[in-house]
């Protein structure tokens, strides 16, 4: 059985923001540099489960350099459900010939975030348009400058974390809020990050590379035209045609599963076939400046094929079977069969969500899974779901305590904190503590992430974090009220 590694990067959180992290550029170089090189910008999320989806409409990504100069690579309308993407990343566009050189803000630009409820048969209950920050306008402000090097691709994942972006407010225009907590990560060939889920047709199958192309991807696709001074002259929105199709790599810990849900091999697939690849962007090879995704998992047959399952383990791997069972959470089109067993094959991947590593033993009666695979149906015997991927949750929710802060203590770090509706708290701050503060203007919305002894009495903060056995929360987040 196999298992999937997650080799760990820097993270840094954001709030109502996304701050980006240089973590591990360098800072060094002070000139603009020569050449260009490409951008490929993830979307991931946390999850949550208040809402059934969550469609954030994203118009504009711009990168902003030093002397106020600005790179766009994307413009156009593209409607992300942040709760489709609990588990995995999505690529979400590439733009090719982006000036090389030192960039201090990622600017983003939303229209719409729409929050929706549905019922235990899916139907449609509420859809809640919450109050975005600066009017949709967003500036990412990271502590220190990132690089575009040319001839590479600088690859960004943004992890929205959904169970603390929304808020619900009682006081002044009261309704939900946009508030976005939010995990940056800069993906390198020692930061890997989640796992990239990509769909479209297989073209050019090469056997003895283990190689394809997959193409008609949906990726927002850009190459800007630089003129004689490097600089951004125009750009062009490649079509469907001339979409750059990312180079796969299958490898022998690669596992292939059938429309049927069942494992196939290489020779099994065809050119011209929907296939969805869940797998590593890396760096190539060879001379190819674009990354290569490196296959975890190949998923071949037309969208709606292999489904997510969503379920609670009600009783725990059977060697013998080689199977567990769930019981399905409402609302997932299974009338009268709530309860099923799991069918766990040669190549089932099992994961948590930050893509730690987890053997059968994760399968613990009482968490959740969701389970990506094909319920085969029978007459004679129960009907089971084939697995090809299974996400375990792992995580426990934080704890959040929202109020202003009476006291400041140096060492060890950490304040008291007056906190709504339970009084006073004990905060603790740990090195690993991000501490950022925010800024809600009218035009526009941006944070930096600050020091502890940028903290001050008086100050509205928000803290989450976990209890530890003198009472005190000890916080991974601070998220403090600017001016």
């Amino acid at each position: 059985m196999r298992s999937v590694l997650q080799i760990s990067g820097c993270l840094l959180f954001g709030l109502f923001m996304l701050s980006l992290s240089a973590c591990g550029g360098s800072d060094s170089a002070t000139g603009a540099a020569s050449g260009s090189g490409s951008v490929a910008l993830l979307f991931t999320d946390a999850p949550t489960d208040e809402f059934s989806e969550i469609n954030i409409t994203v118009n504009r990504v711009i990168l902003l350099g030093e002397n106020d100069t600005a790179t766009e690579i994307f413009s156009g309308e593209k409607i992300i459900n942040l709760l489709d993407l609990e588990h995995h990343a999505d690529l979400f566009s590439m733009t090719g010939n982006v000036p090389a050189g030192r960039y201090t803000k990622i600017r983003l630009l939303v229209s719409n975030v729409d929050l929706v409820r549905k019922d235990a048969n899916g139907d449609l209950i509420e859809v809640i348009t919450p109050r975005l920050p600066g009017n949709g306008k967003i500036d990412l402000n990271p502590r220190g400058a990132f690089e575009v090097t040319a001839d590479r691709t600088l690859m960004l994942e943004i992890d929205f974390d959904a169970r603390k972006s929304i808020q619900y407010h009682t006081l002044g225009k009261g309704g939900y809020v946009l508030r976005p907590v939010i995990f940056i990560k800069r993906l390198t060939d020692a930061a890997t990050g989640k796992l990239v889920r990509l769909s479209g047709q297989v073209s050019g199958l090469d056997a003895p590379a283990q190689t394809f192309r997959l193409c008609r991807t949906h990726i927002a696709h850009r190459e800007n035209k630089l003129d004689s001074d490097g600089a951004v002259a125009s750009h062009v929105d490649l079509d469907d045609a001339a979409k750059w199709c990312p180079l796969v790599h299958v490898t022998a810990d690669t596992a292939l599963f059938g429309p049927d849900g069942g494992p196939i091999t290489f020779d099994d697939m065809a050119n011209d076939t929907s296939v969805t690849v869940l797998g590593r962007l890396e760096r190539p090879a060879n001379n190819e400046d674009k990354p290569v995704l490196t296959a975890l998992t190949v998923l071949a047959g037309p969208a709606g094929t292999f489904r997510k399952y969503t379920g609670e383990v009600t009783a725990g791997f059977d060697v013998s079977a080689s199977q567990f069972s769930v019981h399905l959470a409402d609302g997932q089109g299974i009338v009268g069969q709530n309860d099923l067993p799991v069918q766990i094959q040669r190549g089932t991947t099992i994961v948590s969500r930050r893509g730690e590593v987890l053997d059968v033993d994760a399968l613990t009666a009482g968490r959740t899974v969701k389970v990506i695979g094909v319920l085969s149906l029978a007459d004679n015997a129960p009907d089971v779901i084939k697995a090809a991927i299974i996400f375990v949750d792992m995580d426990v929710p934080p704890v959040k305590l929202s109020g202003t802060i009476s006291h400041i203590d140096a060492s060890p770090a950490g304040f008291t904190l007056i906190a709504d509706s339970v009084g006073d708290r004990c905060v603790k701050l740990t090195e690993d503590t991000a501490i950022f503060l925010v800024h809600d203007n009218t035009g526009s919305f941006f944070s930096e992430q600050i020091d502890a002894t940028a903290l001050t009495e008086g100050q509205s903060v928000e803290a989450y974090g976990r209890y530890n056995l003198e009472g005190c929360l000890v916080a991974t987040t601070v998220l403090a009220a600017g001016n």
